[in-house]
């Protein structure tokens, strides 16, 4: 094989890669093997005709689109590495020439890594948050706890008021003819939510139980509904419950109640106390986001477009997993909401290229102030990993590449200290390297929380359904993938149609991200959202699977599928154990599943 790059406009290149006859030849040979069995001629048993006899009858191109599905993954991966270009981008590939005993010419178009320059990003000037909690602030919380703490009770003696939640039947329309998903019966709205059409709410104030209610309101003109937006519309409606809210009395009794102090004025000292910390934590986070908003605002850089779709893409399958993960799927969401992929992608473009010139201009930083994430980081985070996954810290190291240990060690060094001394013009940043540790008294542990928070790789975990990440697999481009690869792919896609209820943890990136389970308060806030204790299944070193605990499987089965699926899907050097363990909601324990 041989490659030719071509640089482009925009940060794209062009490669051109040459196979040589003989691989080409391999490829058919191996397209033919494997296409034989199905291949009938007159006079030929099934199975048993010749490969010329069948490129003769259908032409010598019948195994060509085989041979490059074979050829094409394999070849450009050696190009793209020998070629010492940073891809940013799936590659646009293109076939110049396919032919029988002359050789195989593709190329493939990709987006490169744009180059940074730096403009200012030291001393930089940002206003100061105000962090001070007002009294109306801290009754405001206080109201909202009496809220939480309200009971409901049946209203018969009034009509509906303003904040109470009435039962309904309603049927509209327009020009006196009813319209698609205008009528609804015994339904539930809370008067004031202005979660119906604007005035709807508001005309069934002094409605009476079982009184017919006409309303009359205009659809807006944004509608999402063409053929309603803007048009006058009447609802018939029918009142046969009214509930209301009572609230419990703001005294010392109420703060015994729903906290663990005993008069009214400590509870509200203690919300202020914690307003006034989530204002300082929110201060913080602006001002060191504003901080490099503004270095990348100084810095130039020229983003190929292909590597703004690769944000966009992946963003907007992240936000289908998400829905995904409360019971909607996106389809369902685009139905009911009128958008589309395009449209949703549209919105997040803007955010896409921002999150890529922030990483952009951070990794520039890291390479002109010579940051590095020094040893002792690096073992710290394998002596964690070690203590998640209760395995031996050399084994976990093992299962790291160098690519992947220098990933490790740049989104280590990708971190960012403002300086926290105040001027009444705002607060000057710096940022930290490892010389700086010592003088701010920062230590390597801190170094690496922070660089945990900051790394858009080793960060924030994401729990989504199995289905989710399958149906995410099929829509990935499959041309690029192996025979193998299919074929396996295609059997995950079939054995996940009997796991419904399965749940994947991981990180954004996905790599590496099976410790995203031991978050801070992670297992705990699963528990709390699926509303069971569950099994842990370690998928692999990428992600977890998680089983809610239904009482209708045993330990010992999941045992005999994990152990299945390592010696057959998952290769050596990515599996963690062949073991299941369980997690304990209410007692908060994580450990070996023992229930059989």
């Amino acid at each position: 094989m041989s490659v030719q790059v071509e640089n482009l406009e925009k940060n794209m290149a062009k490669l051109t890669i040459e196979v040589p006859a003989e691989e080409l030849e391999k490829a058919l040979e191996k397209a033919y093997q494997k296409q034989k069995k199905n291949i009938s001629v007159p006079g030929f048993r099934k199975g048993k005709v010749p490969r010329a006899m069948v490129e003769k009858m259908y032409g010598p191109a019948v195994f060509y689109e085989d041979a490059v599905n074979s050829l094409v993954p394999e070849e450009y991966s050696k190009a793209a590495e020998e070629s010492k270009l940073d891809i940013v981008s799936r590659p646009e590939i293109n076939v110049e020439q396919i032919e029988k005993g002359k050789a195989f010419i593709f190329t493939a178009t990709v987006a490169v890594k744009p180059e940074v320059t730096l403009g200012e990003y030291k001393g930089l000037e940002v206003a100061k948050a105000d962090t001070t909690v007002t009294d109306e602030e801290v009754e405001a919380e206080l109201k909202k706890e009496q809220e939480k703490n309200a009971r409901t009770i049946n209203v018969e003696d009034r009509p509906a008021a303003d904040g109470d939640t009435v039962t309904l039947d309603f049927e509209g329309s327009v020009d006196g003819v009813p319209f698609d998903g205008g009528a609804g019966k015994d339904y539930p709205l809370t008067l004031g939510s202005h979660s119906f059409i604007p005035g709807f709410e508001e005309q069934l104030v002094g409605a009476a139980l079982e009184e017919e209610k006409e309303v009359n309101v205009t659809f807006p003109e944004d509608y999402q509904a063409e053929e309603l937006a803007g048009k006058a519309a009447v609802f018939k409606c029918t009142i046969h419950k009214i509930e209301a809210k009572e609230l419990p009395a703001l005294d010392d009794d109420f703060a015994k109640d729903v906290s663990e102090f005993d008069t009214l004025d400590e509870y509200k000292k203690e919300i202020k106390d914690n307003l006034t910390k989530k204002k300082e934590e929110q201060a913080k986070t602006e001002k060191e986001n504003a901080v490099v908003d503004k270095a990348v605002e100084n810095a130039t850089m020229e983003i190929p477009d292909q590597m703004v779709e690769e944000q966009v893409n992946g963003m907007v399958n992240d936000y289908a997993r998400r829905l995904e993960s409360q019971g909607i799927s996106f389809k369902q969401y685009v139905e009911i909401t009128g958008m589309t992929a395009e449209k949703i992608g549209e919105q997040m473009k803007p955010q896409a290229i921002k999150r890529i010139q922030t990483r952009l201009v951070l990794e520039a930083v890291v390479k002109a102030e010579n940051i590095q994430a020094d040893d002792a980081a690096v073992e710290e985070q394998f002596d964690k990993m070690a203590e998640d996954f209760k395995m031996d810290k050399e084994q976990i190291k093992g299962m790291f590449g160098e690519e992947q240990m220098a990933q490790l060690k740049e989104d280590l060094a990708i971190t960012y200290h403002v300086d926290v001394s105040m001027d009444e013009k705002g607060l000057g940043s710096m940022l930290i390297n490892n010389d700086l540790l010592k003088q701010y008294g920062i230590t390597a542990e801190r170094l690496h929380e922070d660089a945990m928070k900051s790394s858009p790789h080793i960060m924030a975990p994401e729990v989504f359904s199995l289905g989710a990440m399958m149906e995410e697999m099929v829509e990935k481009d499959l041309f690029m993938m192996t025979s193998e690869e299919r074929e396996m792919l295609q059997e995950s896609i079939r054995k996940s149609a009997q796991m419904s209820s399965f749940f994947v943890v991981t990180n954004q990136q996905r790599i590496g991200g099976a410790g995203a389970l031991f978050y801070p308060k992670m297992m705990d806030n699963l528990g709390e959202v699926l509303g069971h204790d569950y099994f842990i299944l370690p998928s692999s070193i990428h992600e977890m699977l998680v089983l809610p605990d239904n009482g209708k499987i045993s330990a010992d089965e999941l045992r005999v599928m994990v152990t299945e699926v390592n010696a057959t899907q998952v290769s050596p050097a990515e599996r963690l154990t062949d073991d299941v363990y369980y997690f304990d909601t209410k007692n908060h324990t994580f450990g070996k599943a023992e229930r059989v």
